[in-house]
């Protein structure tokens, strides 16, 4: 150790965990994750970590000193904190070396996993709060930042003592996953332009630079109608979340969740409901799903995104590629397409059975009640999946083909494409096809089961006779529109190696105007009953404009909600607002928000999963896309699992339980997910389905092709093109 640097170690300022609470320690570590923690971390009153030396890696260590001298100059009421050496950390990080910095992480590639489940739970088993982020900072600057960001979110979402953290919106982290690289070297450009002269740049207030995030294909190609949907940030976000709350591999605590292969197949089985409706709005066909792993994959994919972490792009995909045999050394990967028929004919064996082969030459019935989680674990397997060695690994290895399908044998020395991570798979046309090969073996599995009888349907003694969407500022009921809305999002935590300084991107997405429901409900018993309401949308009339047969429609319902309601004995009427959705999240909170302890008004909670609000109801379009509104009302006594939790403990995710569950606890809901449209029905149309606890509603959805600049979802004066009225008379501003 040199001199100097026992000098300025032994004169820091000396601060205890105490002060340095767990949110703004969370907050530093994920702060410019490329950066060395020499550099001090955060804005509104930055740390800097005193790193002992063998922890300073071979490229920064010759520059330590400059650093570190660097940091007591122009930072010296910094708050400074002494990481203590970790022999158990030292060994981890040598055995964690062969995924160098430079690669992709991956939860897919199973060498990947591997390392992220020993490291997360080396990191929830550290005894209290300053080991863990003590051995966390260590791991930050000597192991992949992919690696490490995993493991650490993964740890922080299930470590008792970390319930209070909220962690910040991931695209702050890795901005190059989610923005194109053009922009961001733009915004790059403006940061060496501001450097670090406008003091004024730490304050929240501050004025920033914007701009505007470029397409990834033209009009030419028919997908790039559909780019607001699998490129929003939001969706990929929840994407990501859901995987970091549902890894792969971990303690069995964070990993072998109650009903995790049943909300596997649900969650992604309303993205494609989702997904399809919106090519509906846009006029494409249906989704053909991926069915001959030999055949050429149509949609190429060039998704402009330039990655940090290996200085290069993103690997496109031109059109007409065939899956081949993968055979790569670094990665530890070695697989025959071949293998993947040969997987999924194992699963399909098994749903034509009716039971799964266990290890020990026994068998598992594909019952009604845990079939489908069953298979769920099965299709996307856990190390506590059953006879993993049989059914292998078929959804990860597909999106593994296909994400190296351009170097296979690693000739080329290139990494994954965008469908090879969590994080940015949803992105790509060909993740909607995979998945709707995902979906067919479940939707086989559910054809094998009974529709559900008529009891098993009704709610004896309650009648729902009217339902009613009301649109904000809109007269006409019935009626739902949707815009595009320009959001501003910070950069600035995310520009590594640049000045800090006031750089943002705006990105435009797809909004709505809030809404709300009225129900009117009856309850015909002599006493109150409490009802689960359940509240979905489904597209009316296929593409030739006939009315959707029931068994075609049901696979379209998307879940818009669910809560529960006490029903006096008589006449009820039921308000809801569309905020309020057991569904979706609102737009993420900010570092900056968090750092300067702004509170947001809709406060997504500690943890991001949820479908982004603002993608709550599909596109529509300019004449009014139609669609049915269907409001259930079950029995909440024998439907809910009471949750222990209220809803702003750090024990939920807000109120998005439907797709992301509630940590620690049983799935709330005791339907099967999905449910009543998750069997085949004898019945033809809807009218013929329902019971007299449901009631339909035909809405309209509203499509008005104008951009607004608020970044508030309630706002009145959305602008509105003027020399175009709605039909409904729509007052623009």
């Amino acid at each position: 150790m040199s001199a100097f640097w026992l000098l300025f170690v032994t004169t820091v300022l000396k601060v205890s965990w105490a002060q340095l609470d767990a949110q703004r320690l969370t907050l530093a570590l994920l702060d410019r994750i490329h950066e060395p923690l020499l550099i001090p971390k955060g804005e509104r009153a930055p740390i800097t970590f005193i790193m002992p030396p063998e922890y300073i890696s071979d490229n920064i260590a010759p520059f330590a000193s400059i650093l570190v001298n660097k940091s007591s100059a122009s930072q010296a009421g910094n708050q400074k904190f002494q990481i203590e050496r970790n022999d158990e950390v030292s060994k981890l990080i040598e055995e964690f070396s062969s995924l160098e910095r430079t690669k992709r992480f991956s939860t897919f590639t199973p060498s990947h996993m591997n390392m992220a489940s020993t490291m997360t739970k080396f990191l929830m088993d550290q005894k209290d709060i300053k080991s863990f982020f003590n051995a966390a900072a260590i791991f930050r600057d000597n192991v992949n930042p992919g690696l490490f960001v995993h493991s650490f979110v993964v740890s922080i979402y299930h470590r008792e003592d970390c319930k209070s953290i909220k962690l910040p919106p991931l695209f702050e982290i890795f901005p190059e996953k989610f923005i194109d690289g053009p922009t961001l070297m733009e915004a790059k450009q403006l940061a060496l332009m501001l450097g670090d002269s406008n003091k004024q740049t730490s304050q929240l207030t501050s004025t920033v630079f914007d701009l505007e995030s470029n397409p990834t294909a033209s009009i030419r190609e028919p997908e790039q109608k559909l780019a607001y949907f699998r490129e929003d940030i939001g969706i990929n976000l929840h994407h990501w979340n859901w995987h970091l709350i549902y890894p792969f591999q971990g303690p069995e605590n964070v990993v072998n969740k109650d009903r995790r292969g049943e909300l596997f197949y649900y969650t992604h089985e309303q993205i494609l409901a989702r997904y399809e409706i919106e090519r509906m709005c846009n006029n494409l066909p249906r989704l053909v799903r991926l069915t001959d792993f030999h055949a050429p994959i149509t949609e190429a994919y060039f998704p402009k995104l330039f990655t940090q972490t290996a200085s290069k792009n993103w690997t496109p995909r031109p059109a007409g590629v065939l899956l081949k045999d993968l055979d790569r050394e670094a990665d530890q990967v070695v697989m025959e397409i071949n293998e993947l028929d040969l997987w999924r004919s194992r699963i399909m064996e098994a749903i034509d059975k009716g039971r799964v082969q266990k290890p020990d030459g026994s068998t598992l019935a594909l019952d009604e009640f845990d079939g489908i989680d069953v298979l769920g674990k099965i299709v996307e397997p856990t190390e506590y999946s059953i006879n993993r060695p049989y059914y292998n690994n078929l959804h990860n290895f597909v999106h593994l083909a296909i994400a190296w399908v351009h170097d296979p044998l690693e000739i080329y020395l290139e990494g994954l494409a965008v469908i090879g991570t969590v994080e940015t798979a949803m992105r790509d046309p060909v993740f909607y096809r995979l998945h709707g090969m995902i979906n067919h073996i479940f939707q086989k599995y559910k054809e094998t089961l009974a529709p559900y009888a008529e009891n098993e349907l009704k709610f004896n003694g309650i009648r729902l006779t009217n339902a009613l969407v009301s649109t904000d500022y809109i007269t006409s009921s019935n009626t739902l529109y949707t815009f595009w809305q320009r959001r501003t999002i910070d950069l600035s935590r995310g520009l590594d190696f640049f000045p800090r300084g006031p750089v943002s991107v705006k990105v435009v997405h797809l909004d709505h105007r809030n809404f709300t429901y009225q129900i009117t409900a009856f309850n015909d018993n002599l006493l109150a009953k409490k009802a689960l309401i359940r509240i979905f949308f489904a597209p009316k009339y296929d593409a030739s404009g006939e009315e959707l047969n029931f068994n075609k429609q049901r696979t379209l319902f998307i879940e818009l909600d669910k809560f529960d309601v006490q029903l006096k004995p008589g006449s009820n009427t039921i308000t809801r607002r569309s905020m309020e959705s057991s569904v979706t999240i609102p737009f993420a909170q900010s570092t900056k928000s968090l750092e300067y302890n702004e509170t947001a008004i809709n406060d997504p909670g500690r943890c991001g999963c949820g479908w982004p609000h603002h993608m709550l109801i599909p596109k529509g379009n300019t004449e009014g896309y139609p669609g049915v509104l269907l409001v259930i009302a079950s029995n909440y006594a024998t439907d809910w699992t009471p949750t222990k939790v209220s809803k702003n403990s750090g024990d939920v995710c807000q109120t998005a339980a439907s797709y992301c569950g509630i940590f620690n606890q049983k799935y709330p809901d005791k339907k099967p997910m999905g449910y009543p449209f998750d069997r085949l029905s004898t019945a033809k149309t809807l009218a013929e389905f329902m019971t007299p606890n449901m009631v339909s509603q035909s809405v309209k959805i509203f499509h008005k092709n104008v951009v607004s600049g608020r970044n508030s979802l309630d706002d009145a004066d959305v602008i509105y093109d003027e020399s175009q009225k709605y039909e409904e008379n729509l007052t623009s501003v």
